[in-house]
């Protein structure tokens, strides 16, 4: 590769956003252990940060287990925007 000028890529770095080693409480997943059989039986929620290229936003979404689609969505400045209703 060096004769012909070539390098190789190396593997971009992996960020990590979160750390799961801290003494804050943490909870049981009681979802996974329910059977579904059925759309809008169980709905999950989430919430995250993006970084924008000035600022930080939230994003949460609500998701319904069985069929895996988006119930709806909010994407604010602030983690009180109110429920996460937008379909």
């Amino acid at each position: 590769m060096a004769e012909m000028g070539l390098q190789g890529k190396a593997p971009a770095r992996r960020r990590r956003t979160t750390d799961s080693r801290h003494d804050f409480p943490r909870y049981p997943n009681l979802v996974e252990r329910l059977e579904v059989a059925r759309p809008d039986q169980v709905w999950v929620a989430d919430f995250t940060y993006v970084r924008l290229r000035e600022e930080f936003v939230y994003l949460a979404v609500l998701m319904d287990v069985f069929t895996r689609r988006l119930r709806g969505w909010e994407l604010g400045r602030s983690l009180d925007q109110g429920s996460p209703w937008r379909p």
